[in-house]
C-alpha cells in the first residue's frame, strides 16, 4: 500500500507532465482567439508569439549562471512553478498585447527551469518502463484536455483559453505547495545546473586572501605605500623625459 508521500510525488509527477505538455499547446493552439481578440494579422501574430515565447526560454537558461551561485540549486527549482503563475496569470488576464508578451516571457522563462528541473526524473522513469511509464501520461493528457476543450467551447471565444490558464494556475500553486512539504534536494538535478553551482564553490574555496602581518605597525604600512607611489611618480617621470616623449 503506498503511502501518502508516495502518493504526492506520483501526483507531481503527473501534474509535470501535465504542466509542461498542457502549457505549451495552450499557447499556441490558443494563438486564433488572441488574434481575432487583437485584430492582427495571423503571420505577424504568430511570429510575435513564436519568438516571445522562445525568447523566454533563452532568458530562464542564461538567469540560471548568475542565479544559481547566489542562492542555490534548491531555491531556484522550488520557486520555478510559482514563477510559472505569475507568466500564467498575465496572460489569463491579458487585455492588451503588452500584458500577453510580458506573460509570455515570464511563462517562457519559467518553463526552461521547470522544464529542465523534471526533464531528468522524466525520461528515467520511461527507461524503467513497466508501471512507471504509466506516470508519463500527463503529457499527453495536458494537450488532450486544452484541444477538447477549444473545440467543445469554441463559442465562449477566449474566455475558455482564459479558463484553461486559470485552471493550470490552480494545479501549479498545488504543485508548488506539495513540493515544499517534500523537502526536495534536486540533487538530481541537471549536470551542468549542478556544475555551476560546484563551480562558484571551488572558486570561492580557492579565492587569494590577503595575509596581514601582526607584527607591521601603521606607520610602516604608510611607508610602504608612500616609497611604493614615489617610485611610481619616478618611473612615470623617467618616462616623460625619455627621447620617444620629448617633443
Amino acid at each position: 500500500m503506498p503511502t501518502n508521500e508516495q502518493l504526492v510525488r506520483l501526483g507531481i509527477f503527473i501534474a509535470t507532465g501535465y504542466l509542461c505538455a498542457g502549457v505549451v499547446v495552450a499557447i499556441f493552439a490558443g494563438l486564433p482567439l488572441w488574434i481575432s481578440f487583437f485584430n492582427s494579422e495571423f503571420s505577424i501574430a504568430a511570429i510575435v508569439v513564436s519568438a516571445t515565447f522562445i525568447a523566454g526560454l533563452i532568458i530562464g537558461m542564461l538567469i540560471l549562471r548568475p542565479l544559481i551561485p547566489k542562492v542555490g540549486v534548491k531555491a531556484v527549482f522550488e520557486q520555478d512553478v510559482l514563477i510559472l503563475m505569475i507568466g500564467l496569470l498575465f496572460m489569463s488576464l491579458a487585455m492588451n498585447q503588452a500584458m500577453l508578451i510580458v506573460g509570455l516571457l515570464v511563462t517562457g522563462a519559467a518553463m526552461s527551469w521547470y522544464f529542465t528541473a523534471n526533464f531528468k526524473v522524466q525520461v528515467k522513469a520511461a527507461k524503467n518502463g513497466g508501471a512507471s511509464a504509466l506516470t508519463l501520461g500527463g503529457w499527453a493528457l495536458g494537450p488532450i484536455v486544452v484541444v477538447c476543450a477549444l473545440n467543445y467551447f469554441e463559442q465562449h471565444g477566449l474566455l475558455t483559453l482564459r479558463l484553461l490558464y486559470a485552471h493550470f494556475i490552480i494545479i501549479s500553486f498545488w504543485v508548488w505547495v506539495q513540493r515544499l512539504g517534500l523537502h526536495t534536494d534536486y540533487s538530481d538535478a541537471p549536470e551542468f545546473v549542478l556544475r555551476i553551482q560546484h563551480d562558484k564553490v571551488v572558486a570561492k574555496t580557492h579565492q587569494p586572501k590577503k595575509i596581514l602581518d601582526p607584527g607591521a605597525s601603521a606607520s610602516d604600512e604608510f611607508l610602504k605605500d608612500n616609497s611604493t607611489t614615489t617610485n611610481q611618480e619616478k618611473s612615470a617621470g623617467e618616462n616623460n623625459n625619455s627621447p620617444e616623449n620629448r617633443v
